[in-house]
């Protein structure tokens, strides 16, 4: 997704068609799962999230419409909390 040649959303290219389609069908539709899974999966979700919406920010209209909004911040929280509690017992 990096690579300039391969994606480019702007130009709607059929290379750019296809991995926005996979981005939609196999990994949005299944984001849920994959950030509640056991580590490392929710870190590599999050981390592939990262580099989607960096290329395409688009994609942040489509994360509101599958409602996925309310889960990043159930994570961002979870995750907050878990750093406190780690800070604490040190």
């Amino acid at each position: 997704m990096c690579e300039d040649k391969i994606y480019q959303p702007q130009e709607n290219t059929q290379t750019t068609q296809v991995l926005n389609e996979l981005i939609l069908k196999k990994f949005l539709a299944n984001y849920g799962l994959i950030v509640t899974d056991q580590e490392p999966m929710p870190l590599y979700g999050l981390k592939l999230l990262s580099v989607i919406l960096e290329r395409n920010a688009a994609f942040v209209i489509i994360l509101k419409k599958l409602q996925l909004t309310a889960v990043l911040l159930t994570i961002s929280r979870l995750a907050t909390l878990n750093s406190t509690l780690s800070q604490s017992k040190l």
